[in-house]
């Protein structure tokens, strides 16, 4: 893609022009600007929309690979197509003999500010998802040029991590499955506060701290008011950018045209076979961080703590849905049914972020088609010397090092037998979604991965070993559906089938 610096900076991303001669393709691209360390330190340039690309090293001339397009996670302000190594697809494409592509997208400000100056400019009032954008063009550039897509008729098979599994507009031309660490509906916002630039940061997200850093701090060089002229805001974002602002996909009605689960919901989806599923404790890392970006709450993670949050989580709701809602979680999650409570509060937010959320998705594509999988990660790891039982768990994003089949972080991670044969199932299955559209396939040395179904939630168990099993978290999501029908009795939750079930 074209350099997004200068007059290019927050517009939609360009397909590269041609160059000739032969372009040195060799070493890292930078990531994206992010994670502002300190009042000045910052990772990353803005010269960062490139890709990577790993095959096999025995591939031959003319051979016909599937292709797996890697987007990478991070709440839209984090992350990178190589992430110090975690990403790297050299083992992958090796070991499975598929090409791994991966491309870095803008985040942050630079990726996701909406204003109605830049949706005037782009001729269909679009905003606010550059960074989806550039996803797009991404997969497009993938799989179409660098390998051949059209005339070779080969099949990309989109997989990610966290948000940007669900912020993909997938055409059924190019994508033929999609495995997914789904989270449909976080973190994303609507126009109308997407659009209103003198809001806090926090609310371009509905669960984003509130306080934390003001849009009008990064466009005050532009514009006294806040509200500067396209050109005059440019420099000033790239100026004032600061890394760690909570930024979001705003749904505008174009590049995203909904929430994803409600598009899932409409059968409004490429209808492709589906790979989800989620990790046993998903919040253990993330949960630290509530006495920081939640006013008021406590380290202690008492039951003050629990209401403060789920009032930030469901502000929108009336006051008296957000009692009845904060009552209920209190009795559905007690402190006498957890070690600590640092513990009752992750498990909350794993079930409330990504648990239930999956399965809710999970069941409305499989009232829509059969090629639905669902998948528990269930592996601590082996090289934390016991930590994972206190501290981790099966924390957020520990699955990627398994399929990619990375020993990461080098050194401190050797893969034992066990971990070393759930990595390889985990690979087999990814890249059989990439190659037969389904994870199992006859000879390939797996236990057979049965097809998702509403009526009893099959689950695959990926653990040592890998199993198949009846039930998802029921008890927590069954309770969580009731809440989003309290929360908003006229959604469509509270008529669907995921719901009735």
């Amino acid at each position: 893609m074209r350099r997004r610096v200068g007059n290019l900076r927050l517009r939609n991303p360009q397909p590269p022009k041609p160059w000739a001669g032969t372009l040195d393709a060799n070493g890292i691209p930078q990531s994206c600007p992010q994670l502002k360390l300190d009042g000045d330190l910052m990772l990353g340039g803005e010269d960062c929309l490139y890709l990577r690309v790993w095959r096999p090293a025995n591939m031959a001339p003319g051979q016909q690979l599937p292709v797996m397009v890697w987007l990478y996670g991070g709440g839209f302000v984090l992350g990178s197509a190589d992430e110090f190594g975690l990403y790297d697809g050299t083992n992958l494409a090796t070991k499975h003999n598929v090409i791994i592509v991966a491309p870095n997208y803008r985040l942050n400000s630079l990726g996701f500010l909406a204003l109605p100056e830049l949706a005037a400019e782009t001729g269909n009032n679009a905003t606010g998802n550059m960074g989806l954008l550039d996803q797009q063009i991404g997969a497009a550039l993938d799989a179409r040029e660098h390998c051949q897509f059209r005339r070779r008729q080969l099949e990309a098979s989109p997989f990610s991590a966290s948000p940007p599994a669900a912020s993909r507009r997938s055409t059924e031309d190019m994508l033929k499955s999609i495995l997914d660490w789904l989270d449909p509906n976080w973190p994303f916002t609507n126009r109308t506060k997407g659009l209103e630039g003198r809001l806090p940061a926090s609310s371009l997200r509905g669960n984003a701290p509130q306080g934390m850093h003001h849009i009008s701090d990064v466009l005050a060089a532009a514009n006294p008011d806040g509200r500067g002229p396209p050109e005059s805001l440019r420099p000033a974002v790239a100026a004032r950018v600061r890394a760690r602002d909570a930024w979001a996909a705003t749904v505008d009605g174009v590049n995203l045209p909904v929430l994803p689960l409600a598009a899932i919901r409409s059968g409004n989806w490429a209808k492709v076979p589906f790979l989800a599923g989620s990790n046993k404790n998903e919040a253990s890392i993330l949960a630290p961080l509530l006495p920081i970006v939640v006013k008021g709450a406590s380290f202690d993670y008492d039951d003050e703590t629990v209401r403060l949050t789920i009032a930030q989580l469901i502000k929108d709701a009336t006051p008296a849905a957000i009692e009845a809602v904060t009552n209920a979680t209190l009795l559905q999650y007690p402190s006498a049914d957890y070690k600590n409570n640092f513990w009752r509060m992750a498990q909350l937010f794993t079930h409330y972020f990504f648990s239930c959320d999956v399965r809710r998705a999970m069941r409305s594509v499989a009232s829509q088609q059969s090629s639905a999988w669902l998948y528990s990660f269930e592996r601590k790891l082996s090289f934390l010397f016991g930590l994972e039982d206190d501290l981790l768990g099966d924390y957020h994003s520990s699955e990627i090092a398994f399929v990619f089949g990375n020993q990461w972080p080098p050194i401190v991670h050797d893969f034992d037998a066990d971990d070393a044969k759930l990595s390889e199932a985990m690979g087999t299955y990814w890249t059989n979604m990439a190659r037969w559209h389904q994870p199992s396939h006859a000879d390939d040395g797996q236990p057979t991965w049965s097809p998702y179904t509403s009526a009893d939630d099959l689950t695959m168990t990926l653990a040592s070993p890998v199993s198949m099993r009846t039930g998802y978290v029921e008890e927590a999501c069954d309770f969580w559906d009731r809440m989003e029908c309290i929360i908003d009795p006229q959604g469509a939750a509270c008529s669907t089938a995921d719901f009735q079930h």
